[in-house]
């Protein structure tokens, strides 16, 4: 397995404060059954701006301390980048890191209760580079919470979109665990990741997350896999199309919604 949004760097974001709790979510991760993480410290204008290079010397050392404990577990670059509209000069500038320093992906934040009026362009002059956006947990956004067919628009012109495993059992709550359930169930929602930051709960396991959705929903999980598959071997994913719902029946569907997880 591998978990795309993880924030496992010491003492550069709300994460881990040293190595030994880095360490101590690597140990747990290897023990879930992950064996590749995307290191994603948030990158916040005016909270949080690590640079690059000290971005990517903390992964090389992590990986140097995961390789002395004898641990299956490599950790590549990223950042989790709060949306911003100058995030498409921002990478081409390299002042935020994509995965692995690829320019194939980028991790990207929506504020909390609203979607940019900047995001289409944002995402479009970020494909005009070859980088394929994934937004992270969608569903612990207000906007798309209140109605979750206005994700549609932008995973049907090729956004990614990444579902926390916290939402899914219900740690943030029922709107967001139904919001998640949503938009697995319609094809807007292509990977299923940790967000962890070293709290109780918040730690690096997936393994759980993914039996129960073989179990409920084996369509689902054999395209997430797929997905997953794609990813790790240097591909652009090419989705399934997203299943558009009707704004005005929305409730109605919340209503009868049983949740899979």
């Amino acid at each position: 397995m591998i978990d795309i949004h993880c924030h496992i760097l010491p003492g550069i974001d709300d994460g881990p404060k040293n190595w030994a709790e880095s360490l101590k979510m690597a140990q747990i991760a290897c023990k879930d059954g992950i064996r590749k993480i995307v290191a994603t410290p948030h990158y916040i204008k005016g909270s949080y701006e690590p640079p690059v290079k000290e971005v990517l010397s903390l992964t090389k050392e992590l990986n140097e301390r995961i390789k002395k404990e004898g641990l299956p577990l490599e950790i590549l670059p990223g950042m989790e980048v709060y949306m911003d509209p100058e995030l498409p000069e921002w990478v081409k500038n390299e002042k935020v890191l994509t995965f692995n320093n690829e320019r194939k992906y980028i991790l990207i934040e929506f504020p909390p209760d609203s979607m940019s009026p900047q995001s289409e362009r944002v995402f479009y002059e970020l494909r005009l580079q070859g980088i394929m956006p994934i937004l992270a947990h969608p569903e612990r956004n207000e906007v798309i919470m209140k109605d979750p067919q206005k994700l549609f628009p932008f995973v049907e012109k090729g956004l990614l979109t990444q579902v926390t495993t916290s939402s899914l059992h219900g740690h943030f709550g029922s709107r967001c665990r139904d919001t998640a359930d949503f938009l697995l169930n319609h094809n807007m929602a292509h990977f299923i990741a940790s967000d962890a930051h070293f709290v109780p709960g918040r730690m690096p396991e997936l393994k759980k997350t993914y039996e129960l959705l073989r179990e409920k929903s084996p369509v689902t999980y054999d395209l997430l896999k797929k997905y997953e598959s794609d990813f790790e071997k240097g591909k652009y994913i090419v989705q399934e199309e997203p299943i558009p719902v009707k704004t005005e029946k929305r409730r109605n569907l919340f209503e009868r919604l049983k949740t899979f997880l």
